[in-house]
């Protein structure tokens, strides 16, 4: 409930829906219930929280290659 406080209190609508998703969810006995939910919002979560790679390693190899390249055609 604390990062419902540190949230914008102008988006008023989406504290509501967090509210009401987490209400329902302490309701949840079930485990199998609570197995599909927990890994609904681990994915959920996981698609918003990964970091995207700046630049692939074979980007950085084809560069190196070329800057090879282009150092051996001065010497």
């Amino acid at each position: 409930m604390k990062e419902l406080d540190m949230m914008d209190s102008g988006d008023l609508e989406h504290v509501l829906d967090i509210e009401e998703a987490l209400h329902y969810y302490s309701r949840l006995k079930s485990p199998v219930y609570l197995d599909i939910v927990d890994r609904f919002f681990i994915d959920i979560n996981s698609d918003f929280t990964l970091p995207q790679p700046s630049v692939s390693f074979k980007c950085s190899k084809e560069r190196l290659d070329q800057i090879q390249l282009h150092k051996g055609n001065i010497i």
